[in-house]
């Protein structure tokens, strides 16, 4: 297959620039004028919106350079962001959808301040895997929570998060168990990584144990009937009134 060679050790797209340089300083010069030259949106917003589009393009490196360069901009931001909506929101509830990892940059931007202000974090433990294991493993959830509760965040206001669709592709669950019913207990079916019944039911477990709650993105990527993962949350959580209120079946 016709190839370019690059050179080695070098992340994601630097590779590419250090093999043509001469193309590489235009390209350079178009990402600063983008990302930190004058405009209405500032650089960590300009930074936040290049995170979630590499994040839409499955580019992890990109992703986490930009994410990294947002939390760099933000600085002590998010812990004054999150002060004014307190004072703002006076006894409403305030939460927040925050990145897995505790320890990148981004999630370090978040300062133990925060954990006083909110009444929960949804730690976003999906998206990633660790080394050798399919998209948000067992494994990979506890790890993560398991640095935010290091950092400080009092368990029972970290809420851990289960995803509804495989990665790569973002293949719904539902759609693995329209192909075979017998995928709702697998987690990995042609190379898609996603979590089936057992694992929701061992994670729901151990935040059981461990943490405030789960919760799942989305819905509409679950099954509505015996296979749903929402049913297999609830038989561990006990909520299975809310599960028959929604679907009409027995959790």
């Amino acid at each position: 297959m016709p190839h370019i060679s690059l050179p080695e050790g070098l992340p994601g797209i630097s590779s590419a620039f250090a093999y043509r340089p001469e193309t590489a300083k235009p390209m350079r010069e178009l990402a600063e004028v983008l990302l930190r030259g004058p405009n209405t949106l500032t650089s960590a917003e300009r930074e936040t919106i290049a995170a979630f589009v590499s994040h839409r393009n499955e580019c992890h490196f990109c992703m986490a350079s930009h994410r990294a360069a947002a939390a760099h901009h933000q600085g002590g931001d998010y812990t004054a962001l999150m002060q004014g909506l307190r004072s703002a929101l006076g006894g409403r509830l305030l939460t927040a959808a925050v990145i897995a990892g505790a320890n990148f940059s981004a999630g370090l931007a978040i300062q133990p301040p925060v954990f006083d202000l909110v009444d929960w974090l949804n730690i976003m433990t999906y998206d990633d895997n660790l080394a050798g294991q399919p998209h948000a493993s067992y494994d990979f959830m506890v790890y993560y929570c398991n640095q935010w509760l290091a950092r400080g965040l009092p368990a029972g206001k970290l809420v851990a998060g289960i995803p509804f669709y495989a990665r790569p592709g973002g293949r719904s669950y539902a759609s693995f168990v329209a192909a075979d019913r017998a995928n709702a207990d697998r987690d990995v079916v042609d190379g898609a990584g996603y979590n089936g019944r057992p694992t929701v039911r061992a994670k729901t477990q151990w935040a059981k144990a461990n943490a405030g709650g789960v919760m799942f993105w989305e819905l509409s990527q679950d099954t509505h009937d015996d296979t749903s993962l929402v049913a297999a949350i609830s038989s561990v959580a006990g909520s299975g009134d809310w599960f028959t209120e929604c679907f009409g079946g027995a959790a």
